[in-house]
């Protein structure tokens, strides 16, 4: 695999991850505004990584392996103890805002590490769109805080 493919491999496996982390955040929520916007969330992430995936595969190369689905597995096993024993909305919401994190911090990763011209294209078309779901995270975790 060349290097484009796994940086963006990479970030496949942390919006995979957040897939996940969303899906099951909109099961665990006690509001319905917050279900529905972690159903937005994950279905952000769902598009992203059809994108990228069909990107990675235009090229020529393989979609990211089932090691990669493993690593998004495992990040997301880690995440989801934070979550047992706390059904509380705000807790939700400060683990997702920092998945947010890790997702802005992959994306630049990747753009540090990508020198095809293409692919930076198509990262930084994504980075934008996770740039504002970061925003509106903190944003609905500031709210719930000062509530």
């Amino acid at each position: 695999m060349s290097t484009t493919t796994d940086a963006l491999s990479d970030v496949v496996s942390t919006l995979k991850a957040g897939e996940s982390f969303y899906s099951d955040a909109k099961e665990k929520a006690n509001s319905s505004e917050l279900k529905s916007v972690f159903a937005e969330m994950e279905r952000t992430r769902k598009e992203a990584i059809g994108d990228l995936e069909h990107f990675i595969e235009k090229r020529g190369d393989d979609a990211p392996s089932a090691s990669w689905s493993e690593q998004a597995k495992a990040s997301y096993t880690s995440a989801m103890e934070f979550f047992k024993d706390r059904d509380n909305d705000a807790s939700l919401l400060a683990k997702l805002e920092e998945h947010e994190d890790r997702t802005l911090e992959a994306f630049r990763g990747a753009l540090n590490d990508v020198k095809n011209d293409e692919a930076r294209s198509k990262l930084n078309e994504h980075l934008q769109t996770f740039q504002d779901t970061h925003a509106r995270m903190k944003s609905l975790k500031d709210q719930h805080v000062d509530a």
